[in-house]
């Protein structure tokens, strides 16, 4: 499901739409799709969509990083919540935003100077996203504020996500396209 939130995400950042399902764990629709991945339509799909190497744009500055956060920060489910009221209600309610954050993010990313030059997938961006809501969560309502934590939060997701090795692989490998 992880893979279909990012590939929904890099889709909006090019301006195309992707409706996207996500429902609590039921029999019922694990059998639904089984039977859905076993149909020849679903392999042609996902031979010619998902499995494509596809270049998405890339963050590559502290602008493109902020404007991104604030539309994440914007962006509403059907019940008119962010990603930050879902996750966080109580940071929410004390004016937390993902957009508070962009200089702290921004200096990890830009920790190495090459990386500047290849740019950040925004992919990888939204990975680093959900990782950090989903460990801010623990933190949630605590009597620390959240913004004070941030930047702990945001160096354990940078030490389990994987982005360092992926990085040190795309310049290892020369490749200057927009995604790791």
């Amino acid at each position: 499901m992880e893979f279909i939130f990012d590939l929904r995400h890099q889709m909006q950042a090019e301006g195309l739409s992707l409706i996207t399902v996500a429902g609590i764990y039921q029999p019922t629709l694990e059998q639904f799709f089984g039977d859905f991945e076993k149909n020849e339509s679903w392999r042609k799909l996902s031979l010619d969509v998902f499995r494509r190497d596809m270049s998405f744009s890339c963050v590559s500055n502290q602008d493109d990083l902020r404007l991104t956060l604030e539309c994440v920060d914007l962006a509403e489910d059907g019940r008119g919540q962010s990603w930050v009221q879902f996750f966080l209600p109580m940071a929410y309610a004390k004016g937390f935003r993902l957009a508070n954050m962009t200089d702290a993010l921004f200096g990890k990313l830009s920790a190495e100077s090459k990386w500047l030059e290849l740019g950040f997938p925004s992919g990888a961006v939204f990975a680093i996203i959900r990782k950090f809501l989903s460990l801010a969560t623990h933190h949630d309502g605590g009597s620390c504020s959240l913004d004070g934590l941030a930047n702990d939060i945001l160096n354990s997701v940078f030490e389990t996500s994987g982005f360092r090795a992926a990085m040190a692989d795309k310049l290892s490998a020369d490749v200057y396209n927009g995604h790791i």
